[in-house]
């Protein structure tokens, strides 16, 4: 990763604006990352969850596996948050189980 330096004369006022400029698109760049990495987190997830449903030999219809998704759940401050989901009616089963436990 490349270090990006800034360097200010103080007895500049443009120098001092434009420093102030470069931060304000620095951080503006490092938001638009994290919402990017933080996506691709969430994607990843998906993945995982569809691979351990594979692996638990529990497709009868594919209807759950094909219902694991992620959507953005707000933009914060810094970055933005996801969540993995599914809406199969009957995911809680294949998680918990059934009877007295699940």
């Amino acid at each position: 990763m490349a270090r990006k330096k800034i360097t200010i004369n103080p007895y500049s006022s443009q120098s001092i604006s434009d420093a102030i400029k470069f931060i304000e698109d620095y951080k503006r760049e490092l938001t638009k990352k994290t919402e990017l990495f933080t996506r691709m987190l969430a994607e990843i997830g998906v993945g995982a969850a569809q691979a351990n449903l594979i692996s638990m030999d529990k497709i009868e219809t594919g209807e759950l596996l094909g219902s694991i998704d992620c959507k953005q759940d707000g933009v914060l401050v810094n970055g933005s948050h996801w969540i993995i989901f599914t809406d199969s009616p009957y995911a809680v089963y294949v998680e918990f189980g059934t009877g007295i436990v699940g």
